[in-house]
């Protein structure tokens, strides 16, 4: 999992996985969250089992970043983006009960295979600033 300090390394970081076609899953969280918290072995677990998906995770209290969160209506965290070819295919929140996790991994599955055209995008946005 990479740590990302500002919204100029979070665009970055997705433009940057374009040409691969890499699933990037972004996970918003604050340091004092205890869900957050609970929920970091899990994820790195999801993470290691996954090495041809990047895994980023943004503090939404932090700088430009949680302006960003603010303007995407992150209410809620632990929450995820998840972005292929710079286009937002899915966006949710999860916690450790058992159905959200499962969730999670079936997400991830069936977006690290599919291409973009095929994902419904239609209700998403690419990252913008």
């Amino acid at each position: 999992m990479h740590y990302i300090k500002s919204l100029a390394e979070l665009q970055s970081a997705v433009e940057n996985e374009r040409a691969s076609g890499k699933l990037v899953v972004v996970n918003f969280f604050a340091p004092e969250c205890y869900a957050c918290k609970s929920m970091q072995p899990k994820l790195r677990q999801v993470a290691r089992g996954n090495p041809d998906v990047l895994f980023l995770k943004v503090n939404g209290l932090e700088g430009d970043l949680m302006q960003y969160c603010e303007s995407m209506a992150i209410t809620k965290i632990p929450y995820f983006h998840f972005y292929k070819n710079n286009k937002r295919v899915a966006a949710f929140t999860a916690n450790m009960q058992p159905q959200k996790l499962a969730m999670f991994r079936a997400e991830i599955a069936a977006h690290k295979e599919q291409s973009v055209e095929a994902a419904d995008t239609a209700k998403y946005q690419a990252l913008e600033a």
